[in-house]
């Protein structure tokens, strides 16, 4: 849950570690508990007829339900509870019953109340246990996190690596010092007398202050530009807060902003001012964020023309169940009506294009002109497929791993067939694959064909005695020949994609410094990067699988900075809602710290982390946007 809930350097844990608080729980739980045993055999039988009894009383009249029928079930967990003399590490699971709070939330209402001494003195030992436990588990996830910390940098130590996040905390740490520091500061602004950061809005706390320690004087000169509505990138770490704290830092005389767009058309830019100046309050937090509309520069793109009239800048397309406005439709069906409205109207345009219709300045419209930007890989998958189905051509360009993609998948079965060919069943697996293309009957024809198969097998060891000998890269060449690969891929839908994947994945694999330690340590290389697929990574981000000029179909995190003459975007709609048991990201609305919460159950908590994932939506609806340089 640390790991893939922040990229974050500097982050405050909730709750917090009290090693004193669990220390003194824990007699006081023994204490409970021993309570627990030596009354539980004096009152059992008066407990075991008030649960009969209770179980015709419950708010669920399901049988399932019923306390009366689990009984003796209940009965038996709590004979073993008393008669551990230790404190167990959990509780027997549904015992909390027999906790008088708990007892009372499963009466009927207007039910009468159920009331026995036990039910009380397990009750106290019921909450002192979990708040112990509660207790010892965050301090197991802090104590955790300083080992993985320090393990981290052991291990980095031992195999001489640095990461880039390590010349950052270095740094930050040897510009700190009391006695040196100072003179570090010097020798630094002696080198760069002047620093620019551009993309700002995407920095972080300690990246702002290693800057602000160094050229923070009268003859420094640092410029920090930025777009702080352009702010998308907290998965990785970036930090729209940093941006704010600097912008208060700043004298009002020493700010600037750009009060023309260069991109955009009159109308597209007319548009934007409009929608975004609805709301004073547009991106949530007022403070350093605020929409200022802009002018279109003179001479700026021309508009899109479909039969002799300007295409609308902006459009929304409402989707509802029966016509009324009123009815919503399931997520499912939203989007299969949201992809199918975008790609009819992508046919629409393009029909009128091959007819001359449809005009930029003086051209026609081309597919290539056209993006698409969704949020996930399966929703780039699915706009694919609605294009296809109405026979328009495309690309996508996603921000995902290539390690996460089928194509890895299948790879690693050729890979563990190639390192042991003796291995049967990592043959068949091998063959299915799209690399050989055996289908079932194939394979089941295999059974009862000694030669046949016999023949895979010697192909699959000339195959690994080329990795061998001359490299991974010579054996994937010579695989793609002999199968024919490229020929069957192409051939199918989605194909393109499949090979273009394919590829990547051998020149990653060439390019490994496993392959150097010879071929079962490239294998486990393989699996690691599978096993933990890093889509921040330029080197391993999904490639485009064709250069021709046709529909993109582009991630919002992928295509910032890129723009596109018309731009669709069926999915701003969907997003993800977290899940109760999510980690909540969030900062402290006075000091900006990052916190990130386990589970304190703080509801004000919550609605700060519902607000920031809020404000970064609504920047990423502005992102979005703002990629269309004549309509949207």
């Amino acid at each position: 849950r640390l790991g893939r809930t922040t990229a974050a350097l500097e982050v405050e844990l909730l709750p917090a570690e009290d090693l004193a608080r669990a220390a003194a729980l824990e007699p006081v739980c023994r204490e409970e508990l021993a309570r627990v045993r030596d009354h539980w055999p004096r009152v059992r039988e008066e407990v075991t007829a008030i649960l009969h009894d209770t179980g015709n009383r419950l708010q669920r009249s399901e049988k399932s339900y019923r306390l009366a029928d689990r009984v003796p079930e209940l009965l038996a967990r709590m004979d073993g509870l008393a008669g551990d003399p230790d404190l167990p590490p959990v509780l027997p699971a549904g015992i909390d019953r027999l906790a008088a709070p708990v007892m009372a939330t499963l009466l009927k209402k207007g039910g009468t109340e159920v009331s026995h001494p036990f039910f009380e003195l397990f009750g106290r030992f019921h909450e002192t246990f979990t708040g112990l436990r509660e207790q010892q588990a965050v301090n197991l996830l802090h104590e955790a996190r300083r080992y993985l910390l320090a393990e981290l940098d052991r291990r980095k130590h031992q195999q001489g690596v640095i990461a880039f996040d390590d010349l950052l905390t270095r740094l930050d740490t040897a510009l700190a010092r009391p006695d040196r520091g100072h003179h570090l500061a010097e020798r630094i602004f002696a080198r760069f007398s002047a620093a620019l950061v551009d993309e700002f809005q995407d920095t972080d706390p300690l990246q702002y202050r290693l800057f602000s320690r160094v050229f923070d004087r009268e003859d420094g000169a640092l410029f920090l530009i930025g777009d702080p509505k352009q702010a998308i990138y907290s998965f990785r770490g970036a930090d729209i807060f940093t941006y704010v704290q600097a912008r208060r830092e700043t004298p009002e005389a020493q700010r600037s902003t750009m009060t023309t767009n260069y991109r955009a058309t009159a109308a597209m830019v007319a548009a934007v001012n409009r929608l975004f100046s609805l709301r004073p309050d547009a991106f949530i937090f007022t403070e350093g964020i605020v929409f200022q509309p802009v002018q279109a520069a003179e001479g700026a793109s021309p508009p899109l023309v479909v039969d002799g009239e300007a295409v609308r800048p902006f459009t929304a397309l409402l989707l509802d169940a029966d016509g009324s406005g009123k009815k919503v439709l399931a997520k499912a069906d939203a989007e299969a009506a949201a992809t199918e409205a975008c790609a009819a109207e992508i046919v629409r345009m393009l029909a009128a294009a091959d007819q001359g219709r449809a005009t930029i300045g003086e051209r026609v419209l081309a597919a290539g002109d056209i993006a698409v930007r969704v949020r996930t890989h399966r929703e780039a998958e699915a706009v694919q497929s609605a294009l296809r189905a109405h026979g328009l051509a495309s690309v996508t360009l996603v921000q995902a791993s290539v390690f996460a993609s089928t194509e890895a998948r299948q790879l690693a079965r050729v890979l563990a067939a190639l390192l042991d060919p003796t291995d049967p069943a990592a043959v068949r697996t091998c063959l299915a694959t799209d690399l050989f293309g055996l289908d079932a009957a194939a394979l089941r024809a295999l059974t009862d064909n000694p030669a046949a198969w016999s023949g895979h097998l010697d192909r699959l060891l000339l195959y690994q005695r080329l990795w061998l000998d001359q490299g991974f890269l010579v054996l994937f060449q010579q695989l793609l020949a002999d199968q024919q690969v490229t020929r069957r891929l192409t051939g199918r839908p989605g194909g393109e994609r499949a090979l273009t994947n394919f590829l990547h994945l051998a020149e990653l694999l060439q390019d490994s410094p496993a392959a150097r330690h010879g071929a079962a340590a490239l294998v486990r290389w393989f699996e690691q990067q599978r096993l933990d697929p890093d889509s921040n990574s330029a080197d391993q981000l999904i490639r485009l699988e064709n250069d021709e000029e046709l529909i993109r179909i582009v991630t919002i995190h992928r295509a910032k900075g890129l723009e596109f003459p018309v731009v669709f975007l069926p999915f701003l709609w969907s997003v993800r809602a977290p899940q109760a048991d999510d980690p909540l990201l969030f900062h402290e609305p006075v000091s900006h710290r990052l916190i990130l919460d386990l589970g304190t159950g703080r509801e004000d908590h919550a609605e700060l982390a519902r607000t920031e994932r809020l404000a970064e939506d609504l920047r990423l609806l502005y992102v979005a946007v703002t990629r269309a340089k004549c309509c949207c």
